[in-house]
């Protein structure tokens, strides 16, 4: 396995997919869980346009969430990598300098997922994208103790 660049590696659950993110090519890979590659994403204008945050594979749905600094998100369909859907969240739910870290999916309802960013956790469905339905700040609700 030759990597160009840093890369970020996302295990399906199970171990059955392996998919990564090389920042040097900027290129999603697919690997088998014998780690033999299977295809590549590639969209150079994407990539170049859009800074690269982090990606979340989808247990549930079999799809491939990519995330950009922008707040723009780019779903693929993990079989032949097409593309579901594209979505950007609305702006004005965040603070200027927020800054998106993570997709997360809930364990519990196939229907729900989590934005984490630097200051929160907001809540959507899978079903409606980038509706807002709930949020936590984190700062807000952090207590720290100190150890006597």
């Amino acid at each position: 396995m030759i990597l160009s660049g840093s890369v970020l590696l996302v295990w399906s659950a199970g171990g059955k997919n392996v998919f990564l993110y090389d920042r040097g090519d900027k290129i999603v890979k697919h690997y088998t869980k014998d780690l033999n590659l299977e295809k590549k994403y590639i969209n150079k204008s994407l990539f170049e346009n859009n800074k690269f945050v982090n990606l979340t594979y989808d247990d549930y749905s079999n799809l491939l969430y990519i995330l950009f600094e922008n707040f723009k998100v780019v779903v693929l369909e993990t079989n032949r990598f097409n593309r579901v859907i594209e979505f950007e969240y609305n702006l004005n739910d965040f603070d200027i300098n927020e800054k998106p870290k993570d997709i997360l999916f809930s364990e519990n309802s196939s229907n729900i997922y989590y934005l984490i960013t630097d200051k929160r956790i907001y809540k959507y469905f899978t079903n409606t994208n980038n509706r807002l339905i709930g949020k936590w700040n984190l700062i807000n609700n952090l207590k720290i103790g100190r150890a006597s």
